[in-house]
């Protein structure tokens, strides 16, 4: 059995985030589904491939907020795989994250680990 490498706590819970890929032209928001969240990353699904080493924007819509919660830092495409439904899954790890800006994710996963903030 392969040993746990996460640094983080995980949540999992499915729900709707947008996401931009840098680089892209006109830089459009896509709709995609948040899997999982932790401090170093999370994984999130699509409908559309995406390369590996890409920079990648998100935002994730709570209720209890005005604004959405929009992930700064250098959010970076680490994996990615197609299921046969055509879904593609993606692993993402913030790198370049301050410290303020690793508070702010963290504190983000403790709310949503308590079932939390969750939008319709």
């Amino acid at each position: 059995m392969a040993s746990e490498r996460r640094q983080h706590e995980r949540v999992r819970l499915p729900t709707p985030l947008k996401y931009r890929v840098e680089g892209e032209p006109g830089a459009a928001l896509h709709l995609g589904e948040l899997l999982e969240i932790g401090g170093g990353g999370l994984r999130f699904a699509g409908d559309r491939p995406l390369e590996v080493g890409r920079r990648v924007e998100f935002e994730i819509s709570l209720h209890n907020r005005a604004a959405p919660y929009r992930f700064t830092g250098q959010p970076v495409l680490v994996w990615a795989r197609q299921s046969k439904a055509g879904i593609c899954e993606y692993g993402i790890e913030f790198v370049q994250v301050t410290s303020t800006q690793q508070f702010e994710v963290e504190e983000l996963v403790q709310f949503l680990a308590q079932g939390r903030g969750l939008g319709a």
